[in-house]
């Protein structure tokens, strides 16, 4: 069976297949400390692992964070928020602003 040449457009992608990605199960205090240091120091956890090594690594250019919500979640935030289950953008928005809002008070 011949070898298939990988398409151009995946050519940037090449380096990040040929990574390993390891999982680690540190004791519950090191990790606390570890998201706590990576926080402070504006750094993903792993970023963090990676300097500690004297590994390259990449600072966190915009800070995100994902959490899943399932139909049922929308229609529960939906009722909160007075709006539409189907309006995934706009409640997105609404719990921005809400978590916006309640870590904003904390800053002062």
């Amino acid at each position: 069976m011949p070898v298939k040449k990988t398409p151009s457009s995946w050519q940037s992608e090449i380096p990040a297949i040929k990574r390993v990605q390891l999982q680690f199960s540190f004791s519950v205090m090191a990790t606390r400390h570890l998201k706590i240091d990576a926080a402070q120091a504006g750094l993903q956890p792993s970023a963090l692992i990676r300097k500690t090594l004297g590994l390259s690594y990449a600072d966190t250019g915009r800070e995100r964070i994902g959490v899943s919500f399932n139909d049922e979640d929308f229609k529960l935030l939906a009722k909160k928020y007075s709006v539409d289950a189907c309006e995934h953008d706009l409640i997105k928005r609404l719990i921005k602003d809400e978590v916006d809002n309640r870590y904003r008070s904390d800053e002062n």
